[in-house]
């Protein structure tokens, strides 16, 4: 039912997929002040879907629902109508489908749209609806907005020009179970081998021939070196999240977060000091285990060296 939901989702946006035009008298320069946005980055299959929930969920933050991704050229009318429809997220924490969380009131993570916000020959001409879209939001619900979209990992100098004070959570994971997570996915989603999927870090053109476990690990470790070498880069307000920890102590990372980027806490926050039990078991036979652990050792000995 998630992905039948997901597919209609996907098509409707699409015919909807515009700036709405009823942003367009609004001040952008809220986004650099007042209403700081905030971007949540990383390779797929490290804990980015449940921390976008959490986070709504224990923090005063707006968010893209699902019902506004469905017409973006309406986001922002809605968002002023209905306000509650993208803030104060109370519903219990899915794991979500491949990034997407059922409900029309869900967080959504709306790829088609900041795709669209950002590709090369929409963005030079349109920043400043990008900040006013983002100002409106933000405005409506009285509240920052929290975006997460994982391809947003290799745009982060653009992300950067068009939101100067955006601050950015990037999550990491063992690279030898995000990857063998993104082989399951591929696998569940019947992905040809020349088909990607997710982050497509720069340089993925050498990967010709390249095993299936080599491509996986590949995809972590060069999302997380582009995320690192392009904060470090543009010098934005940066906050690291390791799936591991998040898993063992949430209410710690909270904290953390709440001290660095100088967020509020919600009323509703829950007090669990633990959600949820990482997943790090094997799940894949061990020769392919062993050509995830090879590729590592051979990745990481290509970085050391480079």
């Amino acid at each position: 039912m998630s992905e039948l939901f997901r597919q209609v989702a996907l098509a409707i946006q699409h015919q909807f997929n515009d700036f709405d035009a009823s942003s367009a008298n609004v001040d952008d320069t809220l986004v650099d002040t007042l209403y700081r946005p905030i971007f949540i980055v990383g390779p797929p299959r490290t804990g980015t879907t449940l921390l976008y929930q959490y986070l709504l969920k224990n923090l005063n933050l707006a968010y893209l629902s699902n019902i506004m991704a469905l017409v973006p050229r309406h986001m922002v009318k809605l968002s002023r109508a209905f306000p509650g429809i993208a803030r104060h997220y109370t519903a219990p924490l899915h794991r979500g489908y491949h990034g997407f969380v059922p409900g029309l009131f869900a967080p959504s993570e709306a790829g088609k749209i900041v795709d669209r916000w950002f590709r090369e020959d929409i963005w030079h001409g349109n920043q400043r609806k990008i900040r006013q879209t983002v100002a409106a939001i933000s405005q409506a619900t009285g509240l920052p907005l929290l975006i997460k979209s994982l391809t947003n990992s290799t745009r982060i100098e653009r992300l950067h020009q068009t939101f100067p004070a955006a601050r950015f959570i990037a999550t990491t994971r063992d690279e030898r179970y995000a990857a063998q997570s993104i082989m399951m996915a591929r696998q569940e989603l019947r992905l040809s081998e020349d088909t990607w999927w997710s982050v497509q870090p720069s340089g993925s053109e050498t990967l010709a021939g390249k095993s299936e476990a080599f491509r996986a690990v590949w995809q972590v470790i060069a999302t997380d070196q582009g995320i690192a070498a392009a904060i470090a880069s543009t010098g934005a307000d940066f906050f690291q999240v390791r799936y591991e920890q998040f898993c063992d102590n949430p209410a710690g990372l909270l904290r953390q977060l709440i001290d660095t980027f100088g967020l509020t806490a919600s009323s509703a926050a829950a007090s669990a000091d633990r959600l949820f039990t990482p997943a790090t078991e094997i799940r894949v036979d061990m020769e392919t285990w062993h050509a995830i652990e090879d590729a590592v050792r051979q990745l990481r000995t290509a970085v050391r060296d480079s």
